[in-house]
């Protein structure tokens, strides 16, 4: 590849939605979708999951008296050679022990070139649908695309195993269920634009839209993200239709930051000890609800003015009963700023006036290197801290060095709190092993994410969502940082406003997703749950 831009012009059908009974509707509407895109000459066109038949089967044997797969692969071959374009398109298969959503890949030649299959069914599906093999990985004009299917975006590792080959773009034939006509699933709000961020790659998503049945209504908003988790298009949620768009690709592109096996292990959702995922409540111990507020700031030159605003933001969380005040990594990408010696005295001393636990992260010089440091501060002293173990290149070159251990959790006066430094959260290892360590809540001290862009917000959401764990995090003042609290389902429980010092204010603990009330104070936004 060369580092010169290329268009890409693809298309994604957002397909209506047709139950089993009505599967030859379903293939007619798939096979006409495919032509009418066709027309804007895309060189890739995406299908959503189950775009043939259906997305529901009653049982194993579901699939008898339907197309077999030779007609149907062979069908959607004829396409993709006749429209000279790259096809893919998520289709169910009869298999000796169940049913695979399989994504195909059929080329410009009519043939065959790659196939994913869901590795996680849902619950409600393990009665019909076996587990495939996951994600698969091709090449289109030379760029390396991974290809996934519906619930497998759900879970980090396969879009971390795809990341650390190296891609440049991710398809998704999406498959989630709305959970109400008006309100996006996970996916769409925050899990697709975190794995866009995680691998540094552009992500496109069909999905389908409307009532497949009465008991399941699909979640549409087909569309494109961008490397840093925004949305560049997407289709309304409701209505069939079709999304064109063209990507600009180019160079090779990376994940922000590289992942260290030596720091965290081949880990996994179901290794020893790690946490259930979606729990919605926690065994720590802590209070049955508390009180945390999460600060947006940027360092600043002035050592004076970067005092006197963070004493006013953290009067200001204390005043609406926080105590937990999470600030954001104050050190950038400075080596030579705001260091511990220097600061550390100060938020030491604001913990004792306002008899609350501050998290912040600060520049720590020690043992000959300068690290990237959070720090629990309570009662006028240090409880614990952690050095950031993932850098991003700008860190890197700014003379950063790396922590060679993984954030864990201790006891404070507000509940079992564990650290998160700054680019970590721009991973889902770090967050995952803080976890295991049964936190009550964890403390992102977010900052400025190491420069490696990225929307703080979505990376907040599915950190907790992947955890079961509540999330405070800390940015600046850029558009894609702020200040988010999301409870361990993901969901929003405040938000604080970008470009100006603000504050973000929730409850928290046992009962955080059902309790949880975004309290606003000045100069900042809320969020709601």
């Amino acid at each position: 590849m060369t580092a010169d831009l290329r268009p890409l012009p693809v298309a994604l059908l957002q397909l209506r939605a047709h139950a089993l009974s009505d599967h030859e509707a379903a293939w007619g509407d798939l096979l006409r979708r495919i032509d009418e895109a066709a027309a804007h000459q895309p060189r890739l066109i995406l299908a959503p999951e189950a775009a043939y038949p259906a997305s529901v089967l009653a049982g194993p044997d579901g699939l008898r008296d339907l197309r077999g797969e030779d007609e149907v692969i062979g069908a959607l071959g004829d396409a993709a050679r006749r429209h000279a374009c790259y096809l893919v398109a998520g289709v169910l298969l009869a298999r000796a022990d169940g049913v695979e959503s399989a994504v195909v890949v059929l080329g410009p030649d009519g043939r065959e070139v790659a196939r994913a299959s869901r590795a996680q069914p849902a619950r409600s599906e393990t009665h019909w649908l076996r587990p495939g093999d996951g994600p698969a990985l091709f090449d289109l004009d030379g760029f390396r695309v991974g290809v996934l299917a519906g619930g497998d975006l759900h879970a980090p590792q396969p879009v971390e195993g795809l990341a650390a080959i190296g891609v440049d773009l991710l398809l998704v034939a999406g498959g989630d269920a709305a959970p109400t006509p008006s309100m996006p699933p996970d996916d769409v709000a925050h899990i697709a634009p975190t794995r866009a961020i995680e691998a540094g790659a552009w992500l496109l998503r069909a999905a389908k839209s409307g009532p497949e049945g009465a008991a399941l209504m699909h979640a549409g908003r087909s569309g494109v993200v961008d490397p840093y988790g925004r949305w560049a298009v997407q289709a309304p949620a409701g209505e069939p239709g079709l999304v064109v768009h063209t990507l600009d690709l180019g160079g090779r592109a990376t994940p922000p930051v590289e992942g260290r096996p030596e720091v965290f292990g081949e880990w996994s959702a179901d290794s020893p000890g790690a946490p259930d995922l979606g729990v919605t409540g926690d065994a720590s111990g802590a209070p049955p609800a508390a009180v945390v507020a999460a600060i947006t700031a940027d360092p600043s030159p002035s050592a004076v003015d970067l005092m006197e605003g963070a004493r006013r933001l953290v009067a200001a969380a204390a005043a609406r009963g926080a105590r937990l005040i999470v600030l954001p990594d104050f050190a950038g990408n400075d080596a030579r700023a705001v260091t511990q010696q220097e600061f550390l005295p100060l938020f030491e001393a604001l913990s004792l006036e306002h008899r609350a636990t501050l998290a912040v992260g600060l520049a720590e010089r020690a043992e000959g290197a300068t690290y990237k440091t959070v720090y629990l501060v309570e009662r006028g002293g240090v409880l614990a801290s952690h050095r950031q173990t993932l850098l991003t290149p700008a860190e890197l070159a700014a003379g950063f060095a790396a922590g060679h251990l993984p954030g864990t959790a201790v006891e404070s006066a507000a509940g079992r709190i564990g650290l998160l430094a700054g680019a970590e959260g721009l991973a889902a290892a770090p967050a995952a092993a803080v976890a295991r360590a049964r936190p009550s809540l964890l403390a992102w001290c977010a900052g400025a994410l190491g420069g490696a862009g990225g929307r703080l917000d979505v990376l907040a959401r599915t950190r907790a969502l992947e955890t079961g764990v509540t999330v405070a995090a800390a940015g600046d003042l850029d558009a894609g940082g702020g200040a988010c609290i999301a409870g361990p389902g993901g969901a929003v429980l405040a938000s604080s406003a970008t470009g100006e010092p603000s504050v973000a204010i929730a409850e928290w603990g046992r009962a955080s997703v059902a309790r949880g009330t975004p309290q606003p104070v000045a100069g900042a936004s809320s969020g709601s749950v």
